[in-house]
């Protein structure tokens, strides 16, 4: 039995930028940059060695913003999360959380929109689901991913 209050802080880092749990665990205070503009995460041990930065989606950044105010001020240098995080706390689902949140964001940020063939991705698993090709690729992307595929098989 896992008590989710003893993670607010990885669930919200995670819901809000979709981080990996390594992602998580290595995250330092100087590594997040809140601004009035939004939350932006330093990834530097990302998977494959690709760093990236993340900006936190909209759904999730209040609570976010909460847990960073919570935990006060500490060294640049130190450790965000300063535990082990558990493998039974359900990381992928919260990633997944994050990239559904982030993709309704930029699907009602661009409005109804009629897509063309060439603008729509459809799943070719027979559900016969359609995503926005553009921003398929921005959640991929915040995602640490590069395969449109990837992100609707094991995310949408």
């Amino acid at each position: 039995k896992l008590n989710m209050d003893n993670y607010q802080d990885v669930r919200a880092v995670s819901k809000a930028c979709g981080l990996r749990r390594r992602e998580v665990q290595s995250l330092l205070y100087k590594d997040i940059n809140v601004t009035d503009k939004g939350i932006y995460i330093d990834v530097r041990n990302a998977k494959g060695g690709r760093p990236r930065i993340v900006k936190a989606n909209k759904t999730y950044e209040a609570e976010l913003r909460e847990v960073i105010r919570l935990k006060g001020p500490h060294a640049p240098n130190e450790h965000f999360i300063n535990y082990k995080i558990t493998k039974s706390l359900d990381i992928h689902s919260l990633r997944a959380e994050a990239a559904k949140a982030l993709y309704k964001e930029l699907v009602d940020a661009r409005g109804p929109k009629k897509l063309t063939h060439e603008e729509e991705y459809r799943t070719r698993d027979g559900t016969g689901r359609v995503f926005d090709r553009e921003i398929l690729l921005k959640v991929s992307h915040f995602l640490g991913h590069n395969r449109l595929d990837v992100a609707v098989k094991h995310y949408l």
